[in-house]
């Protein structure tokens, strides 16, 4: 992917400036009266060089999540492409129903008993349905 590939190259590229950045910086940070403190200078050096550091590692992280992002995304199926075969998902009206996975046969059980009472469909080992009607009054 090319965004991807720019980002970290744009993360390399700011951290070489930045390393060679930070020695002017780091001198006129340490410069006090025409002399050079060495302690801030080596400090201030070390700083610069681990903050650009960090911030470029950051932007390196971007770059490599946007490629494995956009990989991703070229390897699964399109959803919304109702001709591609390899698709799990299907589409009923404007919502996304996965396949049913479970084995079973969509089919009416032989056991399964209509309360007579109120007409809720009830398993077939369930004796008593929710309204109270037992299954041998049926």
């Amino acid at each position: 992917m090319k965004f991807a590939d720019f980002i970290r190259k744009l993360a390399i590229v700011v951290f070489a400036i930045a390393v060679i950045g930070a020695f002017p910086l780091a001198k006129m940070l340490s410069t006090t009266g025409g002399e050079t403190n060495i302690i801030v200078y080596i400090s201030s050096l070390i700083g610069l060089w681990l903050s650009s550091g960090i911030g470029c590692i950051f932007l390196y992280g971007l770059g490599e999540i946007l490629e494995y992002l956009y990989l991703i995304n070229r390897k699964m199926p399109s959803a919304v492409d109702k001709s591609n075969s390899n698709s799990i998902y299907t589409t009923h009206g404007n919502t996304w129903t996965a396949p049913d996975f479970s084995g079973k046969v969509n089919k009416q059980d032989k056991s399964n008993w209509k309360c007579a009472n109120c007409g809720k469909t009830n398993l077939g080992y369930v004796g008593t349905c929710g309204c109270g009607t037992s299954k041998n009054n049926q």
